[in-house]
C-alpha cells in the first residue's frame, strides 16, 4: 500500500478518523479503543464497525502507522484518555456520554476541554 495516498479527517460521529484510500476511494474508521487502565489508541476494525474488511490485514497495520505518525494524533489520543478518567456525574452518566446525548458527536474540541477539566 502506497500511504502517500491515504487522506484522514476527523469525525465526530465516528468519534475518530476516517481514512481513505484516494487511489481505491476505499476508506475505513479508525476509532477509540480501550486497550484496558484507561489507555485508548485508535483502532480499525472496533466492535460494531465493519469498515475495515475491504482493507487486508497488512494494509491495515500500514494505515495504522501512518495515522498514528500524522501531527496532533499522540495528542488526541492523550486528551481522549484524560477525558475518559473524569468521575461520572450524580445520574450516574460520562460526560462523553452527556454530549453525545445531543446528538452531535463527539468534536475534538470537546475531547480537548473535558481533557483540560481532567488535569
Amino acid at each position: 500500500m502506497n500511504t502517500s495516498n491515504l487522506s484522514y479527517e476527523y469525525n465526530e460521529y465516528v468519534i475518530g478518523y476516517v481514512v481513505t484510500d484516494l487511489e481505491t476511494g476505499r476508506w475505513a474508521n479508525a476509532q477509540f479503543h480501550d486497550r484496558g487502565n484507561n489507555d485508548h489508541a485508535l483502532k480499525f476494525g472496533c466492535e460494531g464497525d465493519d469498515t475495515h474488511a475491504v482493507f487486508t490485514e497488512t494494509e491495515l497495520e500500514a494505515m495504522t502507522d501512518w495515522l498514528r505518525a500524522q501531527d496532533g494524533i499522540a495528542d488526541l489520543e492523550n486528551a481522549y484518555d484524560a477525558a475518559n478518567s473524569l468521575p461520572r456525574d450524580e445520574y450516574g452518566n460520562h460526560p462523553i456520554a452527556n454530549i453525545l446525548a445531543e446528538g452531535n458527536g463527539l468534536f475534538k474540541i470537546d475531547i480537548f476541554e473535558l481533557a483540560e477539566q481532567a488535569e
